[in-house]
């Protein structure tokens, strides 16, 4: 297993569950906390640390020759051969000065995730998720989704040459 190990300033990592610490270091951390899967609930770790420390480090280690998502390198848990992308982030942002200012905010702008390769905010997510499943040597990812995240999903897993399972309620269309 070779995802690197999580930059220090994300450290510590909790379990929301029963406030077990984590090993930021050691590649089964992304499974979630063993205790609480033993005792049969699933429980991933987060972050337990001040925001403006979490900012302070991603702005150290911004990558400005690498497009989008991961000019972030430094702040991502998957690097080198294992990552999966279809150029997904570095989405425009669309200026919205007449809604701003009738709402009191005069430079409101939206992102226009549109423009990821899958149309959808999660091409992000997916990436990651199915960068780490590669580095763990899954060869199938899995997830519940009533629509983009499960389209997204599939279109990371072919890129990867991975298996995707998609879950969809029966009402779904």
């Amino acid at each position: 297993m070779s995802i690197a190990a999580l930059p220090e300033y994300l450290a510590p990592l909790r379990c929301p569950r029963c406030g077990r610490a984590a090993d930021p270091a050691d590649p089964s951390v992304y499974l979630g906390c063993p205790q609480c899967r033993a005792a049969g609930a699933l429980a991933n770790y987060v972050c337990d640390v001040p925001a403006g420390r979490v900012a302070a480090g991603i702005d150290r280690g911004c990558r400005e020759d690498r497009p989008g998502l991961w000019r972030w390198t430094s702040a991502l848990p998957v690097t080198g051969p294992h990552v999966v992308s279809m150029h997904e982030g570095g989405t425009p942002l669309v200026p919205l000065p007449r809604f701003g200012a009738a709402v009191g905010v005069p430079r409101l702008y939206a992102k226009n995730e549109s423009a990821n390769p899958t149309w959808s905010h999660k091409d992000r997510l997916c990436a990651l998720a199915v960068s780490a499943a590669r580095a763990v040597g899954a060869d199938t990812v899995v997830a519940a989704s009533t629509g983009n995240h499960g389209a997204s999903l599939a279109a990371y897993a072919a890129r990867a040459g991975m298996r995707c399972v998609i879950l969809v309620l029966a009402q779904i269309s």
